[in-house]
């Protein structure tokens, strides 16, 4: 367990999920900064410049390592 906390630069093992809207800047960089590991949701934004902002938020707020879930989809081909 301690293997995986170095990696995470986390104090304890625990991770919190991306909850989409509901979740924050703010909220990431306080669940860091108590020791666990943050996760931001951007799954919900398609507009790079809003992740890299949002992203750029959670580095002003904490120095400690966060994780960012990214959704990759795939779109519908339209053809004809």
């Amino acid at each position: 367990m301690s293997d995986l906390l170095d990696i995470l630069g986390s104090r304890y093992p625990i991770i919190q999920g991306p909850i989409g809207h509901t979740n924050s800047p703010k909220l990431v960089a306080a669940i860091c900064e108590a020791g666990a590991f943050g996760m931001l949701a951007l799954g919900f934004t398609s507009d790079p410049e809003e992740a890299i902002r949002l992203v750029n938020e959670v580095r002003e707020l904490t120095y400690k390592p966060f994780g960012a879930n990214l959704m990759i989809s795939r779109m519908p081909l339209r053809l004809g």
